[in-house]
């Protein structure tokens, strides 16, 4: 059996054991009250987190086109710098080759320049001399002349 004392003590262990059970739920209380503000922010996070990475997906989606829009200009401009270096090129090698002919030409053209040279030379010696025989021609026509005119004086004098 059990006396005032034993008794006494059970109520007094029951007593503190239903404080101390008493204290632990209002701590797990409490500790469930910050759990849940933990998990409000938390889901307050999330949200934001997925509203920035659906903005961030939209944004790298709408990077992407521009960049594949630049890249598509920039490969049409250098298509079209190609397309024109290809047109000077031509131009220039069609250049190139008028002035080889130039020169072909302008060599030719001293050639001919030269040999005109030496039969302007030659004709020059030729007048020269053309002249020269002129000038005897003249002299000797005019001794004939002269003596023709005796000739006849003569002839009609006698």
């Amino acid at each position: 059996m059990m006396n005032n004392e034993d008794i006494e003590r059970k109520m007094n262990f029951i007593v503190e054991q239903q404080a101390q059970f008493a204290s632990d739920i209002q701590q797990l209380q409490e500790s469930q009250a910050r759990t849940e503000q933990v998990v409000a922010r938390n889901v307050e996070a999330l949200a934001y987190t997925v509203e920035a990475v659906a903005q961030t997906t939209e944004s790298v989606a709408t990077m992407g086109d521009v960049v594949t829009r630049l890249a598509n200009m920039t490969h049409a401009g250098f298509t079209a710098m190609h397309e024109g270096f290809t047109e000077i090129n031509a131009k220039i090698n069609a250049l190139v080759d008028a002035q080889i002919r130039s020169e072909e030409n302008l060599v030719r053209l001293e050639a001919n320049v030269a040999r005109t040279d030496e039969n302007l030379t030659r004709l020059e010696a030729n007048v020269a001399r053309t002249e020269a025989n002129v000038a005897r021609t003249d002299e000797n026509l005019n001794k004939l002349t002269s003596d023709v005119d005796r000739y006849l004086r003569g002839k009609n004098e006698t």
